[in-house]
């Protein structure tokens, strides 16, 4: 096992590994693999956000934390490959920054900013509906059961019994989570994921007039008939 820094913990002092602990911390085990220029991506992290998105894993949901992880990274695949592994455990997105990788967590937030018909290109604007056989009606998600000896892999499906919703066609995404470790993880990521499928139909693409920093949740107003108002992360 590796031990790996945690941001938050105040006895650790980044770049001195004597100091560092074991830890199941997602976000933890994803900055490190960022950070880390002799296994991992060696790429510069902006640490802070390190302990927004590892107390956004620590959160306690029926009784538990949200989200741990035990992996071993033992299969041969790109840095990028596997920071993207870990960042689906982080429940995270890794949006690059001038001053390093950000750590985002896929959760609600405050919106930082507002786009007005003016700080668009016109014409740029496009909306468009994702189609329907890109959007799963049925999730799978594979992880590890340590409480099985020896240990094994099992899947949680959403809807139960892998059913779709009404009378709809299925529709099934698989996704492997070998550093899930607990039934009720790999359920809520499968929850997780059928949400997003439902929320997350309507797609938009523009083109700014000004720039502005990734990874923060922005409001969008559109007025050419009505008004619309979405609220997104950019």
């Amino acid at each position: 096992g590796r031990k790996i820094y945690d941001q938050r913990d105040g006895t650790q002092t980044l770049g001195t590994p004597s100091t560092y602990k074991w830890t199941d911390v997602p976000a933890c085990a994803l900055a490190d693999l960022i950070a880390d220029s002799t296994y991992g991506w060696g790429k510069q992290v902006v640490w802070l956000t390190q302990t927004s998105t590892g107390n956004a894993n620590d959160a306690v949901v029926s009784g538990e934390k949200k989200r741990i992880v035990g992996i071993t990274l033992d299969t041969r695949q790109s840095a990028e490959e596997w920071v993207d592994i870990l960042r689906a455990h982080a429940g995270c997105y890794v949006v690059p920054s001038p001053s390093g990788y950000k750590l985002v967590p896929d959760a609600t937030a405050s919106s930082v900013r507002t786009f007005a018909k003016a700080d668009n290109v016109k014409g740029s604007l496009q909306w468009a509906m994702k189609p329907t056989e890109q959007q799963p009606n049925v999730i799978e998600i594979s992880y590890t059961d340590t409480s099985a000896y020896p240990w094994t892999t099992r899947k949680a499906v959403y809807p139960a019994n892998g059913i779709p919703p009404g009378s709809e066609e299925l529709r099934l995404s698989r996704r492997n989570m070998p550093g899930v470790q607990r039934y009720s993880q790999a359920l809520r990521e499968a929850i997780e994921m059928f949400n997003h499928s439902r929320l997350e139909a309507l797609q938009h693409r523009y083109e700014r007039v000004i720039r502005w920093a990734l990874g923060h949740r922005k409001t969008v107003l559109f007025g050419a008939i009505g008004l619309f108002v979405a609220s997104m992360f950019l």
